[in-house]
């Protein structure tokens, strides 16, 4: 006797293609318009959103015909769900954010460059006096955070890897937080990176992104910088799908859900 097959109801129907952005689910598979709705566990009656998945009339055949099997399925179907980033004991609230905003992440304009030609360098538009300084160990110095600024203003491509190469220098792998000398250095990285706008320097920018849980901070800042590239969503497939507030009196949260490498996140700031 075959198996009896209900019909998905409209509303799950509805939840699927949301969480599934109305494509298909399988990685690196954009296809839209021919959308099927395939049941993990291979019972046609069993109607629940968690046993459901969206894919593409070919991905379907494959999930039918056990080439992509149930674990696989249920692992796509897992990287559907938003995944929580920067998540702290408290979520911010609008004033820290704010605080940290004005204080850390204002993105400072220089206007002085015959000052900083005096001071640092001797032609302020020969790079390599620029990655001299940038080439050699870190140790906080006011000549390598001024090349930083200025390399972002210039937005010259060809200083990607040698930033990259510098903010290596920055990071202490063993902790978790930047410290206080070396934050204002890390800032300038990230925002002259953003400003450069290279394959290179964007993935990196989303790279951080994702493996930041622990410093919210540090999420706020590589958040910012992917909203406002220009470049974020064709190299890395940033892309917000949704704001809205969650919570009720005291504990309203403003919540954003965005798209970044194929996975969905959400960063949560409480709403004061």
């Amino acid at each position: 006797m075959g198996k009896i097959r209900k019909k998905v109801p409209n509303d799950i129907k509805r939840s699927l293609l949301v969480e599934a952005g109305y494509r298909c689910s399988i990685p690196h598979c954009n296809e839209t318009s021919a959308l099927d709705f395939h049941h993990i566990d291979g019972n046609p009656s069993n109607n629940r959103v968690e046993n459901i998945i969206v894919v593409c009339t070919n991905h379907h055949r494959a999930c039918t015909i056990g080439r992509i099997d149930r674990m696989a399925c249920k692992h796509i179907k897992s990287m559907l769900k938003p995944k929580p980033i920067g998540q702290t004991a408290e979520p911010l609230s609008a004033q820290q954010l704010k605080r940290i905003l004005r204080s850390e992440l204002t993105t400072k304009k220089i206007t002085r460059v015959d000052k900083l030609k005096r001071c640092v360098f001797p032609s302020i538009f020969k790079r390599h006096y620029l990655f001299k300084h940038l080439r050699t160990p870190f140790h906080a110095s006011h000549e390598q955070y001024l090349a930083l600024c200025v390399l972002g203003e210039l937005r010259y491509k060809g200083s990607t890897k040698i930033i990259l190469d510098f903010v290596k220098k920055i990071k202490n792998p063993s902790l978790k937080k930047l410290s206080k000398e070396s934050w204002p250095f890390y800032r300038a990285t990230v925002e002259a990176l953003t400003k450069i706008g290279t394959h290179e320097a964007i993935l990196w920018l989303a790279e951080e992104l994702q493996k930041s849980n622990q410093d919210p901070i540090v999420c706020i800042l590589l958040f910012i910088a992917l909203a406002n590239s220009k470049k974020s969503e064709k190299y890395a497939g940033f892309k917000i799908l949704e704001q809205k507030k969650v919570g009720k009196g005291d504990t309203t949260c403003k919540k954003t859900i965005f798209q970044l490498s194929g996975h969905k996140y959400e960063i949560k700031v409480l709403d004061v």
